[in-house]
């Protein structure tokens, strides 16, 4: 009975909770703000110019004037073919255009002379139309010899192969010494420019229209990641949207100039396309500290009027910043914890420690935020 009483006497003085037990939170206010839209895509390389580099003439190779895998200028010799058979070819057409256009002329003068004779009937018209139909028969050789001497112009010119622009130039495929023909051992080497150089990516249809309304009000700029070495350096622009949908796919080839002055980039390699798609006003972000993980989804802790919270469920879109689109459980105005959550149920008591936004960027105005180089695209 004694033990009883004290137990009941213990139970009537349980002491009320005090201040010091009410958990201290930091809080942030959810507001709407417009921020930059952007979508990762995987892509590839392509070289804006390649050319194969060929014989056009059949003869030996006597030279090369390049270091494989270096860069060339346009307008640089890079091989030379003997030219000697097609010299003394030239030679040969010119000789024989100067006899025919010397014949040409022993002709006109004979012409010329027997002119004033046909038209006094001194010589017979028979006779006269025989010189003009020499004359014409000797122009007609003059035209074809003139013809042979730019054919093998041509061919000596085929002899001296040049750059055609500035690029990198890959392996030789035939080393000096060997003959080479149109025929046989045509390619001689691969030329590829490498600044600028292009960028393909592939989004899905259901995406055409944003992009194409985008790149209507001015080109996307996109930027590059490549294998672990992070963003490139140089952004770039879309310059071009394919005309016709990839039915296998669903995808439609779209395609960026990315400026590559030391030639970083090579044509081939894979990368990730990071395209700018305009912004996106009226936006709702929480931080991501105020996310409180449960199983199938994440909730939140909401400040009332009377100092208590509750536990507010948020579908959410994707990462920007430091921060998670919100898309559904929060309106502009909202005051959510940030820290503490793991003391906090439905209806706990808590006192406000500062309200700050600290953890997230300013809201005070709703212009556009640059975008920091390790942002994550948005999705949704």
């Amino acid at each position: 009975a004694i033990c009883l009483l004290l137990f009941t006497m213990a139970c009537d003085n349980k002491p009320e909770a005090t201040p010091g037990n009410v958990p201290v939170v930091s809080t942030a206010i959810i507001e709407a703000r417009t921020i930059p839209v952007y979508m990762e895509f995987p892509g590839s390389l392509e070289a804006l110019k390649s050319v194969e580099l060929l014989a056009r003439v059949e003869g030996f190779l006597v030279s090369r004037h390049f270091d494989e895998g270096s860069t060339v200028e346009q307008g640089e010799l890079l091989y030379e073919i003997d030219p000697k058979p097609f010299q003394a070819a030239l030679e040969k057409a010119e000789g024989e255009l100067a006899q025919n256009q010397a014949a040409l002329i022993d002709a006109q003068k004979r012409l010329e002379r027997q002119r004033p004779l046909a038209k006094q009937d001194f010589i017979s018209r028979q006779a006269f139309d025989n010189l003009v139909a020499q004359v014409k028969e000797h122009q007609g050789q003059v035209k074809s010899s003139q013809a042979e001497v730019e054919n093998a112009k041509l061919n000596l010119g085929y002899c001296s192969i040049y750059a055609p622009f500035t690029g990198r130039i890959g392996y030789t495929e035939v080393n000096v010494g060997n003959l080479v023909s149109p025929s046989k051992n045509p390619k001689l080497a691969q030329l590829v420019q490498m600044d600028p150089i292009y960028a393909v990516f592939r989004p899905d249809n259901k995406m055409l229209g944003q992009i194409s309304e985008q790149q209507a009000n001015a080109p996307i700029q996109v930027s590059l990641s490549v294998s672990d070495n992070g963003e490139f350096e140089h952004p770039g622009h879309v310059d071009s949207i394919d005309n016709q949908i990839d039915p296998a796919t669903n995808t439609i080839k779209v395609r960026a100039v990315i400026p590559n002055p030391k030639n970083l980039l090579i044509p081939g390699e894979y990368t990730k396309v990071r395209a700018f798609l305009g912004d996106r006003p009226n936006t709702l972000l929480v931080p991501q500290a105020a996310l409180d993980q449960q199983q199938g989804g994440f909730q939140v802790f909401v400040l009332n009027s009377d100092d208590t919270v509750t536990a507010q469920t948020v579908t959410l879109g994707s990462v920007y910043q430091d921060m998670r689109i919100v898309l559904d459980g929060l309106k502009s105005g909202d005051e959510v914890a940030v820290s503490g959550l793991q003391k906090l149920k439905s209806g706990s008591k808590v006192k406000r420690q500062v309200k700050t936004d600290s953890s997230q960027p300013s809201a005070a105005t709703s212009e556009t935020q640059p975008a920091k180089p390790d942002e994550p695209a948005l999705a949704n």
